[in-house]
């Protein structure tokens, strides 16, 4: 587990190294929803929403500083095929996601307790020339928040 006092952008970094890496992967972004023509599958990563996990607050004994948070980042697959293999072509490429994603020691590493979790994901289609395919995958990764042990900013003097 990493000993930094706020893990944020190493998760959602790793993340997108991760995703960018993924077989069969043809374009990637991190917090940019523009798709190139043609460069599918693609997935489009937006650093998502944070919840704190509120039983922290009735633990009368954990510093009031030292959080849980539960980071989900939004992870959009699409593809683009012949009708009757739009569907097949999305399940391969979550196949390879959630191996990619579920077995990176080192994203496993950075969450709380190794917690990366699959929560699902949400699908649509819609017809063209070919038919094209979305996919959104929920993932949901915990981590610790300490803003005592937070580093200063450097200033620019």
């Amino acid at each position: 587990m990493s000993q930094t006092a706020d893990d944020r952008e190493a998760i959602l970094a790793r993340l997108a190294a991760v995703l960018e890496g993924v077989t069969g992967l043809e374009y990637f972004s991190r917090n940019d929803i523009t798709l190139p023509e043609g460069k599918v599958p693609g997935i489009l990563m937006l650093d998502g929403d944070e919840v704190v996990d509120e039983t922290a607050y009735r633990d009368s004994r954990a510093p009031a500083s030292v959080k849980v948070i539960t980071l989900q980042p939004e992870v959009y697959l699409l593809v683009q095929d012949d009708p009757e293999q739009v569907g097949p072509t999305l399940s391969l490429m979550r196949r390879r996601i959630l191996a990619a994603v579920l077995t990176d020691e080192m994203l496993l590493g950075l969450a709380l307790d190794k917690g990366v979790k699959y929560e699902g994901m949400q699908t649509g289609m819609a017809m063209g020339r070919s038919l094209s395919g979305e996919a959104a995958l929920n993932f949901s990764i915990k981590y610790k928040f300490d803003a005592l042990s937070l580093p200063e900013e450097p200033t620019d003097a």
